[in-house]
C-alpha cells in the first residue's frame, strides 16, 4: 500500500503541479534552465503516458514509467492495476493543464521503499 502511494505520488505531482500563483512566483525566482526542446520532451512523455492510460494500453503506460517504478511494480498489469484502483484522477483525468517547468535544488525526498 505504501509503495503504491509513493509511486502514484510521483505521477500525481508531475500532473497536478502547484497553484498558478505559487508557480508564477517560483518561476520568477528560479525559471527552468532546461532548453526548450528538453522541456517539450518532458511534456511529450507525460502526454503520451496519459494517452496510454486513456487507451488502456498498459504496456505503453508502463514503458513511460521511471526505471525505479518499473522495477518496483514488475509488469504492466500490476502497474495499471495500481493506477486504476488508487489514482483514478490520473487514470482518467477530466482535464490536464501544463503550467511550465520549475528547477528545484536540494529537494529532500523520502524513500518509498
Amino acid at each position: 500500500m505504501r509503495l503504491r502511494r509513493c509511486a502514484a505520488l510521483v505521477l500525481l505531482l508531475s500532473l497536478i503541479g502547484f497553484s498558478h500563483h505559487a508557480l508564477a512566483q517560483s518561476q520568477a525566482e528560479s525559471p527552468s534552465r532546461l532548453a526548450q526542446p528538453d522541456q517539450d520532451a518532458i511534456r511529450h512523455v507525460v502526454e503520451a503516458q496519459l494517452a496510454a492510460f486513456q487507451r488502456d494500453d498498459g504496456t505503453a503506460a508502463f514503458g513511460f514509467a521511471a526505471p525505479a517504478i518499473r522495477q518496483k511494480f514488475g509488469d504492466a498489469a500490476t502497474f495499471m492495476a495500481m493506477v486504476k484502483s488508487g489514482y483514478p484522477a490520473v487514470y482518467r483525468p477530466k482535464s490536464v493543464a501544463f503550467q511550465g517547468l520549475m528547477d528545484t535544488e536540494r529537494v529532500r525526498t523520502r524513500s518509498c521503499g
